[in-house]
C-alpha cells in the first residue's frame, strides 16, 4: 500500500474516533457482549470534533436545539454556479 493512503486513512479514522467517543457510551456487561448506547444526531459547529467544544457541544446529557437557518430569497442570493468566491464575510 502505499504512504498516503494509510496517512489519509489515519487521520480520517482519528477524527471518526474522537466523534465516537464524544456521542456515545459504552457499557460493559459481565456475561454478555458491550452495549454501546449512541446519540442519534451529532451537531457540527465550526469547532473540530476532536476539541473541547465539540464534545461540550455534544454531551450525552444535554438535549441538541435545533438550528434554525432563515432561507435566503432569489433576490438576495448572488452566488451562482461556477462563480468563483474569494471572501466570505
Amino acid at each position: 500500500m502505499r504512504l498516503t493512503v494509510l496517512v489519509g486513512n489515519y487521520f480520517k479514522k482519528y477524527i471518526q474516533y474522537e466523534i465516537r467517543k464524544s456521542t456515545g457510551v459504552t457499557i460493559e456487561k459481565t456475561f454478555r457482549k458491550p452495549i454501546e448506547m449512541r446519540r442519534k444526531k451529532y451537531l457540527f459547529t465550526e469547532d473540530r470534533p476532536w476539541t473541547d467544544g465539540a464534545k461540550q457541544a455534544n454531551h450525552l446529557t444535554e438535549k441538541l436545539e435545533e438550528v434554525l437557518v432563515e432561507p435566503i430569497s432569489d433576490e438576495e442570493w448572488k452566488v451562482f454556479k461556477g462563480d468563483r468566491v474569494c471572501d466570505i464575510l
